[in-house]
């Protein structure tokens, strides 16, 4: 058991620096203005921006875009004509797992994401399969303690710092609860 303690301290101070570095560095695509069917917005210089319009009837349609700010940091987008009467341009959201800007309405999302984002999602990925593997032997309350812990440590972060790492201890005790009903069943 010393030696999943050791683990789970290297795993608990590899995804702390991992937050920490979220809270210190990343930071969101803003959608600064959105009239009829033009959106612009700011960002890093030079930077790849994907957008994703999602259409949510029953051909689920699906439109992605590919944009590049300018030099100051600006991008546009003229928003597809057969949306533009579908989007809630009052509702400017985050969506919980990916802490993305959204526009939301009953019909159509929009979603933006930057290549940091992406990355991020998979590192995130990794340490919930990581965690999940490492701590499948302690007890399920000890490490939700812990976890709340570190999230009352936190909670002078940024909102998407928070929101990361509060969605990778739920994933990791959700997990865990999975694989621990599922050894219950083998035993029965």
């Amino acid at each position: 058991m010393e030696k999943e303690l050791w683990q789970f301290e290297l795993w608990y101070n590899s995804f702390s620096v991992f937050i920490q570095k979220i809270n210190n560095e990343f930071k969101h695509p803003k959608i600064e203005c959105v009239d009829f069917n033009m959106l612009q917005g700011k960002f890093e210089p030079n930077k790849k921006i994907y957008l994703y319009y999602n259409v949510n009837n029953e051909q689920q349609n699906f439109l992605q875009r590919t944009l590049t700010t300018d030099s100051s940091g600006y991008f546009k987008d003229e928003i597809p004509s057969e949306l533009v009467s579908e989007l809630d341009l009052k509702h400017i959201t985050y969506s919980r797992w990916t802490n993305m800007r959204n526009i939301y309405s009953l019909k159509c999302k929009l979603h933006l994401e930057t290549d940091t984002s992406i990355a991020i999602e998979e590192i995130l990925n990794d340490y919930i399969n990581n965690a999940v593997d490492i701590v499948k032997n302690f007890d399920n309350e000890d490490i939700k303690a812990h976890f709340d812990n570190f999230l009352n440590r936190i909670k002078d972060f940024s909102g998407v710092a928070i929101e990361y790492a509060d969605t990778a201890f739920k994933e990791i005790l959700k997990d865990m609860e999975l694989k621990t009903s599922n050894s219950k069943r083998r035993l029965t």
